[in-house]
């Protein structure tokens, strides 16, 4: 694989492995066809259409005590409503029969082979939600001064930083569309995701108004992980394309893989990091398309989860997708029946990023 002109060209071999990987996930999107295939693709299409604008701030690094981090949490589910934060106090404090939180320092473990009694390993070292499978028990795992805390090494002496409470927050969402019952849930693989990041974009909004950490840093956190949603929704857009081009001809050429790079425009070391994925068969690669999905509902789902109006709504949400009820999830979030109303799913996304951001409301030129 090379780079040539910012266009990426495989070699003779990678391109027959890319065309046997995607023929093999044709059969794994069934998924993602249920939930409406060419919406998906508009929305990504439509992501440009809007001109969503985030920008990247410098870093702010915010130091935190592991009880901090675990405290601040517990405030923010509290401000969400009885319903929420009695399901929560029931998982932290481990009350739950079928769920076990561990909150550690991802530095101070050295034995990663000691299990819980679940008779799962008891450390990870990313924060991540873990079942056995056919069995009802989980174990969710929050490394402090894990590899997804960017900041870490300017934290030194730290117990934990702003990015763990997010992570902390992130994971134990995961648990409100949980159902121990349901060992295969269609609908929680689509969008467990958008839940927990909806949560923690929420999270933003509760410290803004706390006025306990500087602004830069929630800014830092928040408009890093809204840029990292857009880019898993333009890259598992470029791999629908892919797929309907496998679709449509037996094989991927060298040409067809250039006309497309010069369609979507993507900087060439995005799409060099898509076909590596998808050269490796990555576990994770659909992935993309889960964040893809919550990059345009997760500001929707946060906007009525902060609302005491509207929150009941969510509830609602999160019920249908704990059982699994792939027809009906999508109707509380109040985004179109028959089409999806693409305006108001853009005004929220942009609302929330003007919030934080501190910015003037953006109004998009028609």
């Amino acid at each position: 694989m090379e780079i040539v002109e910012d266009t990426v060209y495989l070699t003779d071999s990678e391109l027959k492995r890319l065309n046997q990987v995607i023929q093999k996930m044709i059969a794994e999107m069934k998924l993602y066809r249920e939930f409406n295939w060419k919406s998906l693709k508009s929305i990504a299409q439509k992501y440009d259409e809007y001109n969503i604008r985030i920008p990247k701030p410098k870093a702010v690094v915010v130091p935190m005590k592991k009880q901090e981090v675990i405290g601040m949490a517990m405030q923010y589910f509290q401000s969400l409503g009885n319903d929420i934060y009695h399901q929560i106090v029931q998982a932290v404090m481990q009350q739950k029969k079928n769920v076990i939180v561990e909150v550690y320092d991802k530095h101070e473990i050295h034995d990663y082979t000691e299990m819980n009694e679940f008779d799962m390993p008891r450390y990870d070292d990313i924060p991540n939600v873990k079942r056995i499978k056919g069995k009802p028990q989980s174990t969710v795992y929050v490394p402090l001064h894990s590899d997804y805390s960017r900041v870490e090494k300017n934290a030194i002496g730290a117990e934990a930083t702003l990015s763990d409470l997010y992570a902390f927050v992130h994971e134990i969402s995961h648990l409100l569309d949980y159902n121990p019952n349901i060992t295969e849930n269609k609908t929680r693989k689509l969008v467990a995701e958008s839940t927990a990041i909806a949560f923690e974009m929420g999270l933003s909004e509760f410290l803004l108004e706390k006025e306990r950490f500087p602004r830069e840093a929630i800014i830092y956190e928040y408009n890093t992980r809204a840029n990292h949603l857009f880019n898993c929704l333009e890259l598992f857009y470029m791999f629908l394309e892919l797929i309907d081009s496998k679709n449509l001809v037996e094989e991927i050429t060298k040409e067809s893989l250039v006309q497309l790079q010069d369609k979507l425009q993507y900087k060439a070391k995005y799409t060099k990091y898509l076909f590596h994925r998808i050269l490796k068969e990555r576990s994770s690669l659909l992935t993309l398309g889960n964040y893809g999905i919550a990059a345009m509902l997760s500001p929707t789902i946060s906007q009525k989860l902060r609302d005491s109006k509207k929150r009941e709504k969510i509830l609602e949400y999160l019920e249908y997708v704990k059982n699994d009820q792939l027809d009906k999830f999508f109707d509380p979030l109040e985004l179109g029946e028959q089409d999806i109303d693409y305006d108001t799913m853009f005004q929220n996304m942009q609302m929330q990023l003007d919030k934080i951001n501190g910015r003037e409301p953006y109004k998009r030129e028609i």
